[in-house]
């Protein structure tokens, strides 16, 4: 490293070279070897005038001046080792350079480094300026600092509660010390409880700010110890991981030329101002034994028709109930209760004997209870009516409906939740949030698409303000394709209304349910959230398959009928949709008849063969249609009924798939004629064989048999 030193600041830069080299006695760079394995170049170094620059044990002093009544400018370097100047170099800004060889004993010796210095060079970077390089030096340009830890990084223990210490050293394993470093630490909880903490307890030494602060660097070979004690807490008996990462920053001057560099020789280059960052990272587990537990979490959410009551009236409220945590809810205990104890509550459902339709006031004795909870699930609707007499005066009072919940964790841990509304006796205005959810099928295709309609409308007498409706949906179901599940409305008024469409995608078969929408808002300061209803989509898959029930044999005879029976079955969950499948006659080959439903007019194809088409319209899941086609093959020879076309769509026509096994409806068979027919045309074809042969004999030999008479040849009239 190096600084821009005054005149009157060379007794410090002695001092600072001194220490160098009593770093270096204490032996933490090595000195170097007379032979070194590796030498340097530092190249294009420029520094401003009066300035020093540290090379191993060697200090290099820079001046600039100008002498009197000269008009060149003279460039010095002094080269010292201690107190002693080893080689002093020097030229004008009219020269190229000048180059002195530096050597370990300062006078003596192995070479150290060749100092070349440049004239003309040092003039082209400003009036301050002076350039030289280090070239061929057995120490190494790089500002090197090493985070290190006699620590193990990793830790991980069953119990919850822990105090580590972690040794960081910072060791100057390098030639050259940096100006200054800077280290930062960072940590937390990534993974586990969400209780769980992790805080710094104290450092040794201590230090302003430990968790970022500045350092003076060590000198070469030398380090500089820190122990940092931090406390892990899983936040009871639960897992939890933590990480804690050490960053250490310090400036460097030289940036290594890797293509110019070979494996005994490097290059380095001026380059100031950059920074070398070095990290260290642990890793910490407390709670092992608790990983795989989780921690149940019940979110309980309260919809209600209104909160004002009147004498005689009855309101309604629906609890619903979701573990959002990490593990199973055991024995999760559900109590209800208003206070103070003049209405009474009625349990409408689930239907639990002895507590459904049963009026209690006060808070329930016998809770609601359900075994077992598992994460990510949803409870039943809760739905019970806060009954007011009709003879009770209710001015001024406040009544506070109570809902608890107990549960336990696997570990047999108790936990609760309280969730309270206050009903009042009079009748102030407010806005009254109603909420609905419907989708535009209940039952679609894979592939298929279903539109979500979320109806808000504000039934009350008062503006409902800062409007938020949250929608989901289970993804692995459905992927969004069209429009947002959320929305936001600064003021809805009253009799306003307000919906969040969008459109979902179905990625697998199954029955899904729709979790009700949330809408959260303001009457007056005071936040209130309401839900809708829930529903469930049915998302179904046909599967056609074609089952072969008759071929024509092989071989059969020539204008023999034979007959060709399949029947298409929906195997599947879904209506299958224009089920289309043609079986392709070759030529040589007749159609006598063809049966079953959607079948088309027949059709030729190019070679003269039939087309024999079928197009049904549906086929519902676990119903088959039969088809039927009569053939005759008119000569004798092999023949292949080939099948094509067998697809069919899925119940909304999103998506085209093949039928199952068509691939069996092909049929090779050979026609042949008949025996009999056979030995008759061989006889008749025999006898007219015989005949011909006869009557060219006679024709040939003509007058001389006895009997035959040549045929006269007739002239006509008169011939």
């Amino acid at each position: 490293m190096m600084r821009s030193i005054s005149s009157g600041d060379w007794r410090r830069v002695l001092a600072a070279a001194l220490c160098v080299a009593a770093a270096a006695s204490l032996g933490a760079p090595p000195a170097a070897p007379s032979a070194a394995s590796k030498t340097y170049d530092w190249k294009d170094v420029v520094l401003e005038n009066n300035s020093v620059m540290l090379i191993g044990p060697f200090s290099v002093y820079v001046t600039v001046s100008n002498p009197p009544g000269g008009t060149t400018v003279l460039y010095t370097a002094k080269i010292k080792k201690g107190d002693v100047v080893c080689e002093t170099a020097q030229v004008s800004s009219l020269l190229e350079s000048d180059v002195k060889v530096v050597r370990e004993g300062c006078g003596g010796g192995n070479a150290a480094f060749t100092f070349k210095l440049y004239g003309e060079a040092s003039a082209a970077e400003g009036p301050t300026k002076i350039k030289f390089d280090i070239l061929d030096a057995i120490y190494s340009p790089e500002t090197k600092l090493d985070l290190s830890t006699s620590a193990n990084r990793t830790l991980s223990t069953n119990e919850t509660q822990l105090v580590v210490d972690v040794p960081i050293s910072v060791t100057n394993v390098g030639w050259i010390t940096p100006t200054e470093a800077h280290m930062a630490v960072g940590y937390g909880r990534v993974e586990g409880n969400e209780s769980a903490h992790m805080s710094l307890v104290t450092t040794i030494p201590p230090v302003a700010d430990p968790t970022n602060f500045t350092l003076q660097p060590p000198m070469p070979g030398l380090s500089r110890n820190y122990t940092y004690q931090f406390s892990l807490d899983a936040g009871g008996r639960a897992y939890a991981k933590f990480t804690l990462t050490f960053t250490l920053t310090y400036p460097a001057d030289f940036e290594k030329d890797e293509q110019h560099s070979t494996a005994t020789h490097e290059v380095w280059r001026y380059s100031p101002g950059r920074e070398v960052t070095k990290t260290l990272t642990f890793d910490f587990v407390v709670g092992a034994r608790y990983k795989n537990v989780g921690q149940p979490s019940m979110q309980l959410r309260l919809n209600h028709s209104q909160l004002v009551a009147q004498p005689g009236s009855s309101l309604s409220f629906t609890l619903n109930i979701e573990n959002r945590g990490t593990g199973d809810a055991y024995n999760v205990s559900i109590y209800l209760g208003v206070e103070p104890e003049v209405p009474r509550i009625v349990l409408t459902s689930p239907d639990v004997p002895g507590l459904t339709g049963e009026p209690f006031t006060g808070m329930m004795s016998r809770p609601l209870l359900i075994r077992k909870f598992p994460k990510n699930a949803y409870s039943p609707p809760i739905k019970f009516n806060v009954v007011f007499p009709e003879d009770v005066y209710l001015s001024d009072t406040v009544f506070t409906v109570t809902i608890l919940v107990e549960w336990q964790n696997a570990l047999g841990k108790w936990f609760n939740q309280t969730l309270t509304r206050q009903i009042v006796s009079q009748e102030p205005t407010h806005p009254s949030i109603s909420v609905s959810k419907r989708v535009s099928a209940d039952r679609i295709g894979v592939n298929g698409t279903v539109a979500v309609f979320v109806l808000v409308t504000n039934t009350g007498d008062a503006p409902a303000t800062d409007v938020t409706i949250t929608d989901s949906f289970p993804e692995e179901f459905f992927e969004l394709v069209q429009g947002s599940a959320s929305a936001s409305i600064r003021t809805l008024p009253p009799g306003g209304n307000a919906t969040v469409s969008y459109r979902l995608r179905a990625l697998k078969e199954g029955v899904a349910t729709l979790p009700p929408a949330q809408v959260d808002y303001y009457d007056r300061d005071v936040p209130h959230t309401e839900f809708s209803n829930g529903g469930y989509v049915t998302v179904v898959m046909p599967r056609v398959s074609l089952e072969v029930i008759q071929l024509p044999p092989s071989p059969m005879l020539v204008r023999e009928t034979a007959d060709l029976r399949f029947v298409l079955t929906n195997q599947g969950t879904g209506t299958a949709r224009d089920v289309s499948i043609t079986v392709i006659i070759p030529r040589g080959v007749d159609v006598i008849d063809a049966q079953g439903d959607g079948l088309l007019p027949l059709t030729r194809t190019e070679d003269l063969g039939w087309n024999v088409s079928y197009r049904i319209e549906s086929i519902e899941p676990g119903s088959s249609v039969a088809c039927g086609i009569t053939v005759s093959p008119l000569a004798q020879g092999r023949y292949l009924i080939n099948v094509t076309n067998a697809t069919f769509w899925s119940p909304d026509g999103a998506a085209r798939f093949d039928v199952e096994g068509a691939s069996a409806l092909q049929a090779n068979f050979t026609a042949i004629v008949p025996y009999s027919f056979r030995v008759f045309a061989s006889v008749a074809f025999a006898g007219m064989v015989a005949a011909v042969g006869v009557g060219v004999y006679l024709a040939a030999r003509g007058p001389s048999l006895p009997g035959f008479r040549k045929a006269r040849p007739r002239l006509g009239p008169g011939g």
